[in-house]
């Protein structure tokens, strides 16, 4: 899995500038060691195939993983995996609390 480095430093559109460079590197097979090492978390994102809902199992050394579902009836499934030897469970839930409220309000990023 492609890792995305210092993402909490970077713009949204930043963001999507590098996800478009790793699917041209899959894509024509160029993918570098560095390209998929240093992850701290994962993302696992099944919505394009129809599956409403699945549990992804954590990358080794992350400390946890979203598992991303398809659309049904205007929501999406999101479950998260959390390594609790590093990751509190009260915080898990805090942060897909937060993800929830960005998710209805997306606005608010900006803000922060």
């Amino acid at each position: 899995m492609p890792v995305f480095k210092k993402v909490n430093t970077k713009e949204p559109t930043q963001i999507a500038e590098e996800l478009n460079a790793f699917k041209t590197k899959i894509k024509t097979r160029k993918l570098t060691k560095e390209d998929l090492s240093a992850s701290t978390f994962g993302i696992s994102n099944l919505g394009m195939t129809g599956i409403a809902q699945f549990d992804a199992m954590i990358n080794r050394d992350d400390c946890g993983i979203a598992a991303i579902g398809s659309e049904q009836n205007g929501k999406i499934s999101v479950t998260l995996t959390v390594d609790h030897r590093i990751v509190n469970g009260y915080q898990a839930a805090l942060f897909m609390q937060a993800l929830k409220n960005l998710a209805k309000d997306p606005q608010s990023f900006k803000e922060q």
